[in-house]
């Protein structure tokens, strides 16, 4: 049986954009008499209209990027709300601007008005919609809402962080079909501002990989059954005094916990943590698994989220997918061939920068971070291994949203022949 999905979303899509076009068509066409009337057709500075209206510059200024945009998106998003076109055209009225032409651009401002009234939240809504069409505007909305969740999210759960590096190094494991992974996980700034309730710094998944293979995580110094959450601490970069963190079974995940009240309140601590997960992954995919995945879910508000991934040249050739995903749904570990399968993703701009080989790239430098090459240095002697032959991809995001899954999905080769 065929099942055909959306079809009458996609048609309110495209009625939608067309009434954004005609009402985009109406305003620009209105309006741009007007103005060429009041300054001329050559002449189009904010000040000269504000100067001639005698209002507001802001004002003026969106009028007439409005009216010089050529996408009908651009026009309804430049375009003061339907309050601040009927101030220009009452100033209008006064310079003796002809009245057909402003009953027009009153009849363009009250379909405005009416297409803003069409979405539950009004004018804030609209721009959602329409930022599908300007990447910009979108990028510029989308920081615009991630800022405000940073913030209700700090005062709502009393504790924030300046910035979140999480670096994973993956490479060929001892029995040659999997791979090995090593983590480390830094928290700059933290920084506790009210309450006294614990909070969640680490969590660490333990793994299912391969039938008769076991695999285990340990410390990167490679002790293993470590229970003890301050064993896996890299001390030398960590703010002293650290503050008290225990370790708390939940099921399949282990996580270290911080005691909030040994961390005074709005007094910044760095924390870096890491540890080994043994046979973590596949090598190579299989009759169902075509790609591997590694999921981190951020449960701080930070300003800044970094993600690094250093991958063995012999291993997962291509370069990483990061999926963001609503919380608390089951993670499939099975890639889906077919695009849009992926029901729980978030529409977000998680961007990726292959950065090249080794750990000595200028482009690893992050003020956030400025002992972090040292601390990779630390990692790869400790580890035995050749810097040069790692592969880099880094995610940066600026205020990630807490709580939601972030999944950097990797492409298996195929397994070589035996020969």
């Amino acid at each position: 049986m065929s099942i055909t999905f959306n079809t009458s979303n996609q048609r309110l899509a495209r009625d939608l954009d067309r009434q954004i076009s005609e009402v985009s068509d109406s305003l620009r066409e209105s309006m741009l008499p007007i103005v060429e009337a009041l300054i001329g057709a050559s002449s189009h500075r904010p000040i000269a209209l504000a100067r001639r209206l005698q209002i507001d510059k802001t004002l003026t200024g969106r009028i007439l990027r409005s009216v010089k945009a050529n996408d009908p998106f651009e026009v309804i998003h430049n375009a003061p709300a339907p309050h601040g076109l009927r101030i220009f055209l009452q100033a209008a009225e006064r310079a003796g601007v002809d009245s057909e032409l402003r009953a027009r651009a009153e009849e363009s401002i009250t379909d405005f008005e009416s297409l803003i009234h069409t979405f539950p939240e009004g004018r804030a809504a609209l721009e959602a919609a329409i930022s599908d069409h300007i990447p910009e505007i979108r990028r510029q909305n989308e920081r615009a809402a991630k800022q405000a969740v940073y913030k209700s999210m700090s005062y709502l759960l009393g504790y924030q962080g300046e910035a979140s590096l999480l670096t994973t190094v993956i490479s060929p494991s001892v029995c040659g079909k999997l791979v090995d992974t090593r983590h480390i996980d830094t928290i700059v700034g933290l920084r506790r501002l009210r309450g006294e309730t614990p909070v969640n710094l680490f969590g660490i998944r333990r793994h299912d990989t391969m039938a008769g293979t076991p695999n285990w995580m340990e410390t990167l110094g490679g002790e293993r059954g470590v229970e003890d959450a301050s064993r896996y601490l890299l001390k030398e970069y960590c703010d002293q005094p650290i503050p008290r963190l225990s370790v708390r079974d939940g099921g399949n995940l282990l996580y270290s916990v911080l005691d909030a009240e040994s961390l005074p309140i709005n007094r910044p601590i760095t924390i870096v943590n890491g540890w080994t997960i043994r046979n973590a992954s596949l090598r190579y995919r299989d009759d169902t698994h075509t790609h591997e995945w590694h999921s981190s879910l951020l449960r701080i508000p930070m300003r800044v989220r970094i993600q690094d991934y250093f991958i063995h040249k012999d291993v997962w050739p291509g370069v990483p997918e990061f999926v963001p995903t609503m919380p608390g749904l089951q993670l499939d570990s099975i890639r889906s061939p077919v695009p849009g399968q992926q029901h729980d993703a978030i529409d977000m701009d998680i961007p990726v920068q292959s950065i090249g080989m080794g750990i000595l790239r200028p482009e690893l430098r992050h003020s956030a971070v400025p002992r972090y090459q040292g601390l990779l240095g630390q990692i790869f002697d400790a580890a035995g291994f050749d810097a040069r032959d790692f592969r880099v991809y880094r995610s940066e995001v600026v205020y990630p949203v807490p709580f939601v899954r972030i999944t950097a999905w990797f492409e298996l080769p195929e397994a070589p022949v035996a020969r």
